[in-house]
């Protein structure tokens, strides 16, 4: 078994700009980011996959802080917080292979419809969650038939520690599946993702692609899609399928 244990407290930007009925909360993007860490730190330069990935509940902060205790063990990791378990998956990892390439130029084909920045921030507003400065990470967005194409770009200094996957970029992913709903599925939160797939440590602008279902209807209470996200050079660096947004009670 191997592990970290990491100190959170409610001035953190990456803990302070999320906040649901005006507590903080420790995003999903960041959860998701901690167990990909702390799986890259057992065996780097590997591709890494996380399987199954559930959100059990909000991760509040609250008084002095939070720690948080990441654990790796048989391919199953966790993090836990007092003892309970926050979120889970299932963690492989393989050789690297040859990186793969998207074509830049035709990612937007389909994508004609610009999205207003202001249209996003009212999105913001009405989606239940108070997003602050650190996590409004698209710099542009266009819009086609059930998917989204948005540059994004995280800051600097949102993380004491080297980011994965920076949590504002991949919380991105997340509000451009939210938008593509419209709100009509209600104030949804992350609650599952089949698989993510990162290639390695991200950094810098990037392109994200996501896609809704097709077919998928809000009646349900959720709203599933997919993502690729790639460099401005077309690398390909992280794919997630199956995410699944679903209804939750936001006032804690």
């Amino acid at each position: 078994m191997s592990g970290a244990r990491v100190h959170l407290t409610a001035a953190d930007p990456l803990v302070a700009d999320h906040r649901i009925g005006g507590t903080p909360v420790v995003a999903a993007a960041a959860q998701i980011d901690l167990l990909l860490r702390a799986c890259d730190a057992a065996r780097p330069d590997r591709v890494r996959t996380l399987e199954h990935v559930a959100f059990r509940a909000p991760l509040r902060v609250t008084g002095p802080g939070t720690v948080l205790d990441v654990t790796t063990d048989d391919g199953r990791c966790a993090l836990r917080c007092d003892g309970t378990e926050y979120a889970t998956a299932r963690h492989r990892d393989a050789p690297l292979p040859p990186p793969r390439y998207l074509d830049v130029a035709g990612l937007g084909a389909g994508c004609a419809e610009p999205v207003p920045l202001a249209g996003l921030d009212a999105w913001r507003r009405a989606s239940g969650i108070t997003y602050g400065p650190a996590y409004r990470a698209i710099r542009s967005a266009r819009r086609g038939p059930g998917r989204i194409l948005a540059v994004v770009r995280a800051g600097d200094d949102t993380t004491c520690a080297p980011a994965f996957v920076p949590p504002p970029l991949l919380d991105s992913v997340f509000q451009a599946l939210g938008l593509l709903d419209a709100g009509a599925a209600g104030a949804c939160l992350p609650w599952y993702v089949g698989r993510i797939t990162a290639r390695r440590r991200i950094t810098g602008t990037v392109l994200a692609l996501v896609e809704r279902e097709a077919g998928e209807e809000a009646a349900n209470g959720a709203v599933r899609g997919r993502a690729t996200v790639c460099n401005q050079q077309g690398e390909v660096l992280l794919e997630l399928d199956r995410i699944t947004l679903k209804l939750s009670l936001i006032h804690l």
